[in-house]
């Protein structure tokens, strides 16, 4: 039966190669705590977050605001343009459709014409009930407080 020490004492090298190398991952993760930058982020373990393009991401954005700016609400343009993203594509498609002044043609909605509005409030002034809820499951794995 071998004895521990032998272990350790054949082993030491490599012992504290291990160690030290535990010991600096956790002074590099103590160091980035709180700001905003994680481990796995700096050894690139972590997957892409998106699953199509910040530019894709950039026209579906716009077609949200198209299907919402013409006469009439283009809801199969808004329904489909979101089919399939993921909750950190939704999220930059809210980013990249920011605040944007709302016209109410249909009056009486909006009290305040060309006020900074945001995704969310377009769609309250556009969407009826029905579909204000299917948006809603659409947008609910965002983690965006949604107002609808």
């Amino acid at each position: 039966m071998k004895q521990p020490g032998n272990f350790f004492s054949k082993n030491i090298v490599t012992l504290l190669i291990i160690g030290g190398v535990i010991w600096l991952i956790y002074v590099i993760k103590n160091s980035l705590k709180g700001k905003g930058i994680e481990i796995v982020d700096i050894l690139g373990i972590r997957p892409p977050k998106n699953s199509v393009s910040n530019d894709a991401l950039k026209l579906i954005a716009e077609a949200q605001a198209e299907g919402m700016l013409s006469y009439g609400t283009n809801e199969d343009l808004l329904f489909d343009s979101l089919k399939g993203l993921n909750k950190y594509d939704l999220i930059k498609v809210f980013n990249y459709f920011g605040k944007r002044p709302y016209e109410a043609i249909s009056g009486g909605q909006d009290d305040y014409i060309g006020t900074m509005r945001d995704l969310f409030t377009w769609y309250k002034f556009e969407l009826n009930g029905n579909e204000l809820k299917k948006m809603k499951e659409i947008w609910k794995d965002s983690e965006i407080p949604i107002p609808l």
